[in-house]
């Protein structure tokens, strides 16, 4: 066995039993596998390995892998923070989007389709829960037994997750820059360009008090399907107090969209947490990939 397939298989094993510790079926979890400043050929070394889900945090890096590895079908999920003037070429190969932080990307990704062609990036069939030559996955199943969805075409709906910003320094920044602003400013600020829609953040993400807003404007854009919400942790903050704040604003975002109950959650440091408090999607990179080989 590969140094891969193990670090693959250790972690696949982990979430198992982490999901069981929480008393939770672990076929309700998706395990992506962030790949960024990683070589295509890792990510289809992946593929033999049953990962059908993939996460990248850069489009051009994420274009070219996508377009590389086209025949191999994998469901690509962009995860960076995203300019509104690539949305339209993102909905060409990402059948989910993780980071809508403010109104102008949903108008951007709203407008980008059925201007797209066809998708290089539809999901696939895996080969195996840990790894190892075996015969495929039924259809629609993930790498963890869970499903993945159907098939998507360019017509379809492009899954997404509102990306909410828990961090109380950014939040108490921004709140002390518009306490006095009237809510339809608020509003707007929800569409402010720059890093994650919050002013002067280091991450991305909108305020809480601003995602029912964003979650009623994706729910009114026909192209788009609004999974969830999306949060990290912030670094020097306990994870699972974060996690277990992201759950609790779900609770009222699912007042607008019922079916907005996915919660991407837990990278390679806190996804145990993630799993003890919700998590639906788990973004992990280095706990799977190793040391990053093409920084640049």
């Amino acid at each position: 066995m590969t140094d891969l397939a193990e670090r693959l298989a250790s972690v696949q094993s982990e979430i198992v039993d982490a999901a069981r510790s929480a008393e939770r079926d672990p076929a309700s979890i998706t395990m992506i596998v962030v790949t960024k400043f990683h070589p295509a050929s890792l990510v289809a070394e992946l593929a033999k390995l049953g990962v059908s889900e993939v996460g990248e945090n850069r489009h051009q890096e994420a274009r070219a892998k996508a377009q590389e590895l086209a025949p191999l079908h994998l469901r690509w999920h962009f995860i960076g923070q995203l300019q509104s003037n690539k949305a339209r070429q993102v909905r060409r190969y990402a059948r989910v989007v993780h980071s809508i932080d403010r109104v102008e990307l949903v108008s951007a990704l709203e407008a980008g389709a059925g201007a797209h062609g066809g998708d290089v990036g539809v999901p696939r069939v895996g080969a195996g829960v840990h790894g190892g030559d075996v015969g495929p996955l039924e259809p629609g199943r993930s790498a963890l037994g869970g499903d993945v969805g159907p098939l998507g075409t360019s017509a379809g709906p492009l899954d997404c997750f509102i990306q909410v910003n828990l961090d109380d320094s950014d939040a108490a920044g921004s709140a002390r820059g518009c306490a006095a602003a009237p809510m339809s400013a608020l509003a707007r600020s929800v569409g402010t360009e720059g890093v994650g829609g919050v002013p002067g953040g280091s991450r991305g993400g909108t305020l809480p008090h601003l995602v029912e807003h964003l979650a009623e404007r994706i729910a009114a854009a026909p192209s788009l399907r609004l999974l969830g919400l999306m949060t990290v942790a912030p670094l020097g903050e306990p994870p699972r107090r974060i996690f277990a704040r992201l759950r609790a604003l779900s609770e009222r975002v699912q007042q607008i969209v019922p079916d907005a109950s996915a919660l991407s959650m837990g990278m390679s440091g806190d996804y145990r947490e993630a799993i003890l408090e919700g998590a639906t999607h788990l973004r992990i990179g280095s706990a799977i990939t190793g040391k990053r080989v093409n920084i640049g």
